[in-house]
């Protein structure tokens, strides 16, 4: 799904409980993004009776959920080559996470998330942040 503000426009994935909603839960990923985990964990709190909503933070700076992928695995191998050879990579690839700019939009992301989520029937300020690791 999109959220779509005049501030921000990004990606998220939204997992919907089968019974009604007794909250909603915003779902913060790791640095390797909205990779499969993060939507498994969406999948399972919602499976509670929350409506919950994962942002992707990452993808607009140039780490979608493919690449985030890539970098995990990588950095877990089992080869510890490809482990060390890893670790500048993912500096790289996530520099311009680190930038003001970055900083400014995620702020507004999130609260484009939040607001979102309030929005819901039978949610109103019944909304927790929640950061996966």
């Amino acid at each position: 799904m999109e959220i779509s503000t005049p501030q921000v426009t990004l990606a998220a994935y939204q997992s919907d409980p089968s019974v009604p909603a007794r909250g909603a839960l915003s779902l913060i990923h790791e640095m390797w993004g909205l990779v499969e985990h993060i939507k498994g964990v969406a999948d399972r709190f919602s499976a509670e009776g929350y409506l919950v909503l994962a942002p992707d933070l990452l993808s607009g700076v140039g780490v979608d959920p493919e690449l985030g992928q890539e970098l995990q695995n990588l950095t877990f191998s089992t080869d510890e080559v490809k482990r060390a050879e890893a670790q500048p990579l993912v500096r790289e690839k996530l520099a311009p996470a680190r930038s003001p700019e970055y900083c400014q939009w995620a702020v507004a992301a999130l609260t484009a998330v939040d607001d979102r989520l309030s929005s819901q029937a039978g949610v109103g300020e019944h909304v927790v942040v929640a950061v996966s690791f």
